[in-house]
């Protein structure tokens, strides 16, 4: 999941989180939601915003993502705002949980 996660955010796409654990199993049981797998990849921008770095949490390190292409780091023109600084991608992406906010009525304004 995290490469794709992390694929995804490189390539520009939209991303965004759904947690179906409150839809109810056969049995009629729930599980609780799980940890946001958006708080486990991130990506840190250069000094001058010409290079981004991809992350990922291993349990309380972060470490360099080097499996797309081979490199965590990649070219890019971030802003000013951005540079000499490091997000999770739940600093820029939302999470819902389909039961309680409405998926059923919502998502096609999740997807934007």
């Amino acid at each position: 999941m995290r490469y794709e996660l992390l694929k995804r955010f490189r390539r520009g796409n939209h991303l965004f989180g759904v947690h179906i654990n409150g839809i109810k199993a056969k049995d009629g049981t729930t599980k609780n939601c799980g940890p946001n797998p958006l708080e486990y990849v991130g990506v840190t921008f250069c000094a001058d915003g010409q290079t981004a770095t991809l992350w990922e949490k291993g349990g309380t390190e972060w470490i360099k993502y080097e499996r797309i292409d081979g490199s965590a780091d990649y070219g890019c023109d971030v802003a000013q705002q951005y540079r000499s600084k490091g997000f999770n991608l739940a600093n820029w992406y939302s999470t819902y949980k389909w039961n309680a906010d409405d998926g059923y009525q919502n998502f096609a304004t999740w997807v934007k």
